[in-house]
């Protein structure tokens, strides 16, 4: 019985008949290819899988607090799924995917399916949130924050157009500079200052 190749000692060999000398070194040499073909697979799968970024983390913040109002005077029906969804989102905004449970995403959406039943256009727009929370379900089986926060993000987008359309309300506006875009109006008090030929005006 002859040992693995890389755990035969080279003297050892050495000393076999050249036919299953070849043998050995042609396992050694196909052993140690697998081996690094798996590393450099386990590296690829890690470097793939994006943290969460500074930008990410200020949208997701902002999402829970523009779905946590309507949610606070919410219809019974929908309520729970909507606190649900925003516990869901609070756990990719601390960065802690892997803690979220994906049976609170599924239940959400089905409870809320079930809430809008038969109710265009909402039963539409139950669909497309429960394909955003199965998209964040999936980033964190493959332990990818950022592509979780993007899923996140879009979840909550549309679960607080939902929030106002059962409402009966006008969803309000958003302005740029609320979202990481640099304020287009001057706060109160201060001077705007702009450069105009590389003048101040």
């Amino acid at each position: 019985m002859l040992l693995p190749p890389l755990l035969l000692p080279p003297l050892l060999l050495a000393l076999l008949p050249p036919s299953d000398a070849l043998r050995l070194r042609l396992g050694r040499r196909t052993l140690l290819h697998s081996t690094a073909v798996a590393a450099a697979g386990a590296v690829a799968q890690v470097a793939t899988a994006a943290p969460l970024s500074a930008f990410e983390k200020l949208k997701l913040d902002q999402a829970l607090a523009e779905l946590g109002e309507p949610t606070k005077t919410a219809d019974p029906a929908i309520k729970s799924s909507l606190e649900a969804y925003s516990r869901a989102i609070g756990f990719v905004a601390e960065d802690r995917l892997a803690d979220l449970d994906p049976a609170v995403l599924d239940t959400a959406g089905r409870d809320l399916g079930q809430a809008t039943l038969g109710k265009a256009p909402f039963d539409s727009q139950v669909d497309s949130i429960r394909k955003r929370g199965d998209a964040v379900a999936a980033a964190r089986k493959k332990k990818d924050a950022s592509a979780g926060a993007k899923a996140a993000i879009a979840l909550g987008d549309e679960l607080t157009d939902l929030a106002y359309a059962w409402a009966a309300a006008d969803r309000p506006a958003v302005p740029k500079s609320a979202i990481g875009a640099p304020a287009t109006r001057p706060e109160a008090g201060t001077a705007f200052v702009e450069k105009v030929g590389g003048r101040s005006v």
